[in-house]
């Protein structure tokens, strides 16, 4: 009689007043442990797998139906640090207990971000009394919409209290989960969910590059109804306008989660992503080289064929290098695993490790913004070099002036998109550098998703396109102007697209 009434005390105190436990509502299915097939002593306590569970660390479920009897359960999250493991992003399995992957980690015996690591030591998390392995998805994902994202386990630190600390911030046991892989003995990836603040921000990037989109194609449509538009400088801005365009629609559908991660179109849609994105970085840096060419006096005529695909044989050509380099590194043994960019592997791009990004993306970026500013730079010099020299001359030749005074003005339009481009994806560079993100960097990134109201601004919303805009659609020749919108002189070659 008195183990029944220490049932029914603790059955009334657990299951009328559950918050006094603190065992409340906090306890998700698969951090139960179930107790029922443990050994009820005179105190309450249950005695199960050699731990003693008091009646504050166990719940009672009443039964679901009448003589039955109901389940005795313990949050075992309350008693030990839980850590979750789940194996289906690398095999598409579920995990099993009986796996014979090892899971020793290292842990750091602090629970701050801003530490220096201290109290290190080597743990095999499986055999380990104060941790416990749940075999499942972390709870907080259920809730979570957005992309999983992919961590080596040696750019983040395991903290003592169970949480994972990776970059400014630490993530608790219910939001990250832990991927072992046969035969290492270290963990090697972690996963953690985009919280509100991440899912936010793709959400106002993937509405900016929305909101580009109808720019984007007025320009490509209006540049590819004037045929006068159509020399080489304006079939430069319309080949990097359409790398922009396809860069953005694939981003959308990534950032808007339209595709799963797990499927092929996830890895399809983020390589297209990659070589367009790198397209329009060499169209940019080819409409730099251009207008530095064209002041540096040299001749060619403005609609060569030749040349032209040159300027598409680098432009696309070096992209595609790029993309064949991360397929290799993605599907063969050629390179080293650390090189590995992961498309498609918990997330459609590529990885977010500070090495991947370096290497694919911010090292040809740098190094072509370089390039852009020396070709610019120089191009400003040789414009004050050219004025001081010529104006005088300049004044009494009306055809050379006006070629020139269009030129000087494509230069103009070029160093605005350059700055609209180039300068914000520097200053995010920089800022990724030295690892801190604050407002001015959500404004550069949205100054890149909205860059096609910029562009069609600069190259399109003018008076003398609009005319020829007009009178194309028309069907109206266009009038001969003593100022032509392009036009060849010598000894320089002058070419517009203003």
């Amino acid at each position: 009689m008195g183990v029944i009434r220490v049932y029914l005390v603790v059955w009334l105190i657990v299951y009328c007043f559950p918050e006094a436990t603190g065992l409340s509502s906090g306890c998700p299915v698969s951090e139960q442990l179930d107790l029922t097939d443990g050994i009820v002593d005179r105190k309450g306590a249950i005695r199960y797998a050699g731990n003693i569970y008091p009646p504050e660390e166990y719940l009672i479920e009443p039964p679901k139906s009448a003589g039955g009897s109901g389940r005795y359960y313990s949050c075992v999250c309350a008693r030990r640090k839980c850590v979750y493991v789940c194996c289906y992003f690398v095999n598409r399995t579920n995990c099993e207990e009986s796996s014979l992957l090892r899971l020793n980690r290292t842990v750091a015996g602090v629970t701050r971000v801003s530490w220096a690591v201290e109290n290190l030591q080597e743990i095999e998390l499986r055999n380990s009394t104060d941790y416990w392995l749940i075999y499942a998805d972390p709870p907080a994902w259920a809730n979570t919409l957005g992309h999983v994202l992919r961590i080596d386990g040696h750019e983040g630190e395991l903290i003592a209290d169970g949480s994972f600390a990776y970059g400014e911030k630490v993530y608790a046991s219910r939001t990250y989960c832990i991927n072992p892989v046969d035969g290492d003995d270290s963990m090697v990836h972690v996963w953690i969910k985009e919280t509100d603040e991440h899912l936010e921000m793709h959400h106002w990037h993937s509405l900016g590059m929305i909101v580009s989109l109808p720019f984007l194609i007025a320009t490509l449509i209006v540049y590819a109804l004037i045929p006068e538009l159509r020399n080489i400088p304006g079939k430069s801005l319309m080949c990097y306008v359409f790398s922009l365009t396809a860069s953005y629609v694939t981003m959308i559908l990534i950032k808007r989660s339209v595709v799963t991660i797990s499927s092929v179109w996830c890895s399809a849609i983020g390589y297209l992503c990659y070589l367009s994105l790198m397209s329009s970085f060499f169209w940019l840096n080819l409409m730099a080289f251009d207008i530095y060419w064209t002041f540096g006096g040299h001749r060619r005529r403005t609609t060569d064929p030749g040349l032209f695909r040159m300027y598409c044989g680098y432009a696309y050509g070096f992209p595609v290098l790029f993309l064949l380099v991360a397929l290799l590194a993605d599907y063969s043994d050629l390179m080293d695993v650390k090189l590995r960019p992961g498309f498609g592997d918990g997330q459609c791009l590529f990885k977010s490790e500070q090495l991947i990004s370096f290497v694919y993306l911010y090292l040809p970026l740098v190094v072509l913004v370089s390039v852009n500013m020396f070709f610019f730079i120089s191009t400003a010099v040789k414009i004050a070099i050219i004025e001081r020299a010529t104006a005088t001359a300049l004044q009494g030749e009306s055809g050379r002036h006006g070629a020139y005074a269009n030129e000087r003005n494509r230069f103009g339009l070029y160093v605005r998109l350059f700055v609209v481009m180039g300068i914000t994806w520097t200053f995010e560079f920089v800022t990724w550098v030295i690892g801190e993100r604050n407002w001015m960097v959500h404004m550069a990134d949205i100054c890149n998703c909205v860059s096609g109201v910029f562009i069609f601004f600069l190259f399109v919303w003018k008076r003398k396109v609009w005319l020829l805009l007009q009178q194309r659609l028309r069907g109206k020749k266009v009038i001969k102007r003593t100022q032509p919108l392009f036009s060849v002189s010598a000894p320089s070659r002058m070419t517009s697209v203003t």
